[in-house]
């Protein structure tokens, strides 16, 4: 049964039990005999087990709904914890942490867990690092450029403010010059 139908079930015997109870506070005491008495406290006791699954399916959703809501709460606390992390360290200075941080990114980016939005601002931090990194070897391959040095023959100061992507700079300037 689909919830709609548990809920509409539930609405329609609660309120013949309230039009019942209405009803008997209409009728005056003295109209039923001990023996209407008696089948009414035994009908009233027989639909005690009807009201007590009822009462137990209204706990158990209850129940079911509480654990849903932490579960989602508990994957976006998680998503928030990784995600800092990540991009704490993706200018870091440990090549092997800045390459577990991309790759968070990207599987955060793909993860179908998450909410959409989620997924959406790990794709645009993602992608703001390469757009990083793309202006960071342009910026080397103009430096290169204004200085006139050989690939070989880079600065310190450059090398050491660029480790992370001179090879990628290598290969840019490598295809730079087979297009010429």
């Amino acid at each position: 049964m689909t919830r709609k139908m548990l809920l509409s079930l539930l609405l329609f015997l609660l309120s013949l039990l309230a039009f019942w109870f209405l009803s008997w506070s209409f009728l005056p005491d003295s109209q039923l005999s001990e023996y209407e008495f008696s089948v009414l406290g035994d009908s009233l006791r027989n639909l005690g087990g009807v009201a007590a699954v009822l009462a137990a399916s209204a706990a158990a959703y209850i129940a079911h709904r509480t654990n849903e809501s932490r579960r989602v709460e508990a994957i976006r606390a998680n998503f928030k914890d990784r995600m800092q992390w990540a991009v704490t360290h993706l200018n870091g200075s440990d090549q092997l942490e800045r390459t577990y941080a991309e790759s968070l990114l990207t599987n955060l980016a793909a993860d179908p867990l998450l909410e959409p939005a989620d997924r959406e601002l790990a794709g645009k931090v993602l992608l703001s690092l390469e757009l990083s990194l793309d202006d960071d070897i342009e910026e080397l391959i103009f430096d290169r450029q204004q200085l006139d040095l050989a690939p070989t023959q880079l600065s310190e100061q450059l090398a050491d403010k660029y480790s992370d992507t001179i090879g990628k700079l290598d290969k840019a300037i490598d295809n730079e010059s087979e297009e010429r």
